[in-house]
């Protein structure tokens, strides 16, 4: 789903559901396949979620792929919750 920002005057992609690419970074650790993820302190970046149970009601999704890098992109399954 694409939105138009008419604030910023540019249009944000938005997932709702499904597999999608999601800019992350290993400010939590490195990044396997199956870790959770969480917002990181880099505006528009993910992280690796280190506990479960404090990251209840802010998990994004399912991280599909590892991160061999500081930072990159990878595949995220999102989770509604």
């Amino acid at each position: 789903m694409v939105l138009n920002d008419s604030r910023r005057g540019r249009s944000v992609a938005i997932a709702l559901a499904g597999r999608v690419p999601v800019k992350v970074t290993d400010e939590n650790d490195a990044i396997l396949s199956g870790d959770l993820l969480v917002s990181a302190s880099k505006l528009g970046f993910a992280m690796r979620c280190a506990q479960a149970q404090l990251c209840e009601g802010a998990i994004l999704g399912k991280a599909l792929d590892a991160l061999n890098e500081k930072t990159g992109t990878i595949r995220m399954l999102v989770m509604n919750h």
